[in-house]
């Protein structure tokens, strides 16, 4: 009976701990607002960094207990880990793959499609290319075609095939900033 409830306890525990600290996360953290490429890429690392934590935390206790010959208790931790493992392999898809989007400016390829490749648009952003331009330097280098320019026709918006659109922020005809931005529900 003492091993079944050092099992249970092993199992139970590390799962009120991994739903409260994702509830946390996922609290801190949700919104239906808008929000800039980096600060969603940020709210991915924070996720994959805390599972990954919670993760090696519960593995050194449960080899802890283990050695301590409480092996119901370890084994419990365990299979506890089990769900996690699978949302932190999910994550490190997301948290890895935000690292590889380079893709070279192609001309062609940007004007080809209504949409502009959301790749080529973030190595634009990530590598500041656009930066320090004017604005007739950017429209001949990314084109009218679907271009606009918000009421204070200070920012130029260009939309990509991914939900995410290109702002380029000007100031006296002269680019100061460039991002990835996804509109929210406010």
């Amino acid at each position: 009976m003492k091993q079944l409830l050092n099992f249970l306890a092993g199992l139970v525990i590390p799962l009120i701990c991994y739903a409260a600290g994702g509830y946390l996360l996922f609290a801190m953290t949700f919104t239906l607002s808008s929000q800039t490429l980096t600060e969603w890429e940020n709210t991915i690392a924070l996720f994959f960094y805390c599972v990954l934590t919670g993760v090696l935390v519960f593995s050194v206790i449960s080899f802890k207990q283990f050695k301590l010959n409480r092996k119901a208790l370890s084994l419990g931790i365990l299979l506890s880990l089990i769900p996690v493992l699978f949302i932190l392999i999910k994550l490190s898809i997301l948290y890895f793959g935000q690292f590889n989007y380079y893709q070279r400016f192609d001309k062609l390829k940007w004007s080809a499609s209504d949409t502009k490749p959301f790749n080529m648009a973030k190595t634009l952003v990530k590598n500041n290319e656009l930066v320090g331009l004017d604005r007739k330097e950017v429209i001949t280098k990314l084109g009218y075609f679907k271009e606009t320019a918000r009421t204070d026709g200070q920012t130029l918006i260009y939309y990509t095939d991914k939900s995410w659109m290109l702002y380029i922020d000007l100031k006296r005809d002269t680019v100061i900033k460039a991002y990835l931005y996804k509109l929210g529900f406010d």
